[in-house]
C-alpha cells in the first residue's frame, strides 16, 4: 500500500512543478513571441524543450542545501552563449527559423528556473520543518510522556513511585544472593 503514497508524493512534488513551471516558461516566450510577431508553433517546441532544462535544474537547484547557484548559472550562460555562437555562425534554414526563437525560448528557460528553484526550496522547507517536529516529538516523547507512563504504571501496581537506586556494587557485591560479575573473589566469598 506504501507505493500508492510515493506514486502521490512523485506527482505531487516532481512531475506537477515540473509541469507548471516548464509550462509557464513555454507560455512566457510563446507570449512574447506574439508580442514580436512570431509564431507560436515556431517558438513553442524550442521554448519547451530550454523550459525542461530549465525547470528540471530549478527544482533541484532550489531543493538541495548545497551551494548548486555557482554551477547553475555560470552553466546556464555558457549554454545559452555556446548556442548562440553555433546558431549565428551557422546558416541554415532550420537556424533561420529559428534565430528568433532561441532568445525568447532562453527567457523561458530562466524563468521556468526561478520559479522551480522557489518550488524546490519551498519542498527543502518542509522538509526540513517536517524533520524538525519529528525531533521535537521524538524527545518529548522520551523526556515526558515516557516517564509519565512508567510512573503511572508503577502507580497501578502498586510500586513506589520510583525504582530502587542501585549504588553500584558500593555497599554488598552480591544480587540475589550470586556474586556480582566483576567482582573480587575476596568479597564474593565473604573473605
Amino acid at each position: 500500500m506504501y507505493y500508492l503514497q510515493y506514486i502521490k508524493a512523485s506527482l505531487l512534488f516532481g512531475f506537477v512543478p515540473f509541469f507548471l513551471t516548464a509550462t509557464g516558461g513555454v507560455v512566457l516566450a510563446c507570449a512574447a513571441g506574439l508580442l514580436l510577431r512570431r509564431a507560436a508553433r515556431d517558438v513553442a517546441p524550442v521554448a519547451f524543450a530550454f523550459a525542461a532544462v530549465g525547470a528540471t535544474t530549478g527544482l533541484f537547484m532550489g531543493a538541495s542545501r548545497d551551494s548548486v547557484v555557482g554551477a547553475v548559472v555560470p552553466a546556464f550562460l555558457t549554454f545559452v552563449s555556446g548556442l548562440a555562437v553555433y546558431q549565428f555562425a551557422k546558416h541554415d534554414d532550420t537556424f533561420e527559423k529559428w534565430r528568433f526563437a532561441i532568445p525568447l525560448a532562453t527567457a523561458g528557460m530562466f524563468a521556468a528556473a526561478v520559479s522551480a528553484a522557489a518550488f524546490g526550496a519551498a519542498m527543502r522547507k518542509h522538509a526540513e520543518q517536517v524533520a524538525e517536529d519529528s525531533a521535537r516529538q521524538r524527545l518529548r516523547f522520551e523526556k515526558v510522556e515516557l516517564p509519565l507512563e512508567l510512573a503511572n504504571l508503577r502507580k497501578q501496581l502498586g510500586l513506589p513511585p520510583e525504582a530502587p537506586k542501585d549504588d553500584g556494587g558500593k555497599d554488598g557485591d552480591t544480587q540475589g544472593g550470586a556474586p556480582r560479575a566483576g567482582a573480587p573473589k575476596e568479597k564474593a566469598e565473604g573473605k
